[in-house]
């Protein structure tokens, strides 16, 4: 078999992250026993203002929330993080000690998922918990199929050029430039056909990682076709386009890529880079194909001038 370079993540078990709000130190420590007990990680707040303090540092798969809590209550909490872009899918139970109809609605009209009273049972807790952690996981599940590259997990090519026109229209608006970085494996075809397949795409996964790995967080990868790989950095220079083309390009050449039989070879990747000014009357689509064409030029230019280059 194969061997690539795999994250540390990769071998650990993922718990599910709860995080759970109740001002009742009690509740808390109750409710946080059994759940540790039932093999979720569990982190436990008293009041609503540190769920949404702690949520873009933990992004927990479910939040427990109570209904009446001091600094920030549960339902106000509930309907922020529907309103945030990060929490809008994430599970919300609500913990109530009331269940009149005008109190199960106002937990519903917040954007709860389900909520269970006080005190609390342990077996429906124990249900509606793993029910809605498995219902997320096959919703994240069928959005990764949608908007991932299978192989690479990098954008899909209609991901990458939908992510691109919402780029592109803050840029018209700030008046900024979009840099393109259009990439491909030198000599790939040779290694599809020295080392098999399979080890094709070892090298493609590592080449994607690599990538991602060099970026700014804001940027985004997608695989155009094949071994060609598309980045696009906003808000960028040129100065800021090459230099982060050639980190990539020195992360690619620093990598081991060793076959079943302990042979270990090397790779390189060429690229293409175009930078784009947008203007207030461009179409996001036709810019990006034809900065795209630009770009694959430049790639060409960078193959025939020897390879493991860069043309802008």
């Amino acid at each position: 078999m194969s061997k690539t370079i795999n994250k540390v993540s990769d071998y650990i078990e993922h718990k599910p992250i709860i995080m759970i709000a109740d001002d009742d130190k009690l509740v808390r420590k109750i409710i946080t026993d059994f759940l540790i007990n039932e093999h979720y990680n569990v982190i436990d707040v008293p009041n609503g203002k540190q769920v949404t303090d702690l949520f873009p540092l933990v992004l927990p798969d479910l939040i427990l929330l109570d209904v009446v809590m001091p600094i920030k209550d549960g339902i106000t909490t509930c309907r922020e993080l529907r309103h945030s872009h990060r929490s809008e899918y994430t599970p919300i139970i609500m913990i109530t000690a009331l269940d009149g109809d005008k109190h199960i609605d106002d937990v519903f009209l917040a954007g709860a998922d389900d909520f269970i009273t006080k005190p609390v049972n342990k077996t429906i807790l124990r249900h509606r918990v793993r029910r809605l952690i498995e219902a997320e996981t096959h919703r994240k599940d069928l959005e990764a199929l949608a908007y991932y590259d299978n192989l690479t997990q990098v954008y899909n090519r209609q991901i990458f050029f939908t992510r691109f026109a919402e780029e592109f229209q803050k840029a018209q608006i700030q008046g900024t430039y979009i840099g393109i970085i259009l990439s491909d494996v030198d000599n790939f075809k040779g290694i599809n056909d020295n080392y098999g397949h399979i080890v094709g795409d070892i090298v493609l996964k590592n080449l994607a990682d690599t990538i991602t790995k060099n970026c700014r967080k804001y940027d985004f990868v997608g695989r155009y076709g094949g071994d060609e790989f598309i980045i696009c950095l906003p808000n960028t220079s040129l100065r800021e386009l090459k230099m982060t083309a050639e980190q990539i390009r020195a992360g690619i050449e620093e990598l081991h890529i060793e076959t079943s039989d302990n042979h270990i070879f090397n790779i390189t990747s060429s690229f293409g880079l175009k930078i784009i000014s947008p203007t207030a009357t461009d179409s996001a689509y036709d810019i990006l194909k034809a900065a795209i064409r630009l770009a694959d030029k430049n790639l060409y230019q960078a193959k025939t001038s020897g390879k493991n280059a860069i043309i802008s």
